[in-house]
């Protein structure tokens, strides 16, 4: 809200609104429409699929929980290149792994499955092209993603 307020007469509100429009601090809220105003984004309803997915860094997380569900983070590349990154914790147990994929519009396919997350899915946008969902080929949806990646720590996992 200060910066809503101060945009147009501080200068400090004024760097910081440029600032936030990289900063990942603000990833999850990039989708927000009340802050893509404030940040002079265009509406994500106007975009493609493509350019939300880029429009931060590539990177979409889906928080899990722990013994429930593992932390999925996918990493895109404008050349056509996905990464997974599956981490969990549970009864102290700790674990992570990692594969390479690729897409093609909105199929996903990773050469060696990770454990947590699916060998074969289609991206799928929510009505609002706030946050990204994986269908995979059996199964309920995975998501919602997140822009961002994961904030991991050991209080977390």
């Amino acid at each position: 809200q200060w910066l809503k307020d101060n945009s147009g007469k501080d200068p400090a509100a004024k760097k910081l609104l440029a600032q936030a429009k990289s900063d990942p601090a603000f990833d999850a809220w990039s989708g927000e429409p009340e802050v893509r105003e404030l940040l002079g984004l265009p509406k994500v309803s106007t975009m493609d699929v493509p350019a939300r997915l880029f429009e931060r860094n590539g990177t979409w997380t889906l928080q899990g929980a722990t013994c429930k569900s593992p932390w999925l983070t996918l990493a895109f590349k404008k050349n056509g290149a996905v990464a997974v990154t599956v981490a969990s914790s549970c009864k102290g147990r700790k674990t992570k792994a990692s594969g390479n994929g690729s897409y093609a519009g909105t199929s996903i396919v990773f050469a060696k499955p990770v454990e947590g997350a699916p060998a074969k899915a289609t991206l799928v946008l929510d009505d609002s092209y706030q946050q990204l969902k994986l269908q995979p080929e059996a199964g309920d949806p995975l998501g919602p993603f997140e822009p961002g990646a994961a904030r991991i720590d050991d209080s977390t996992l």
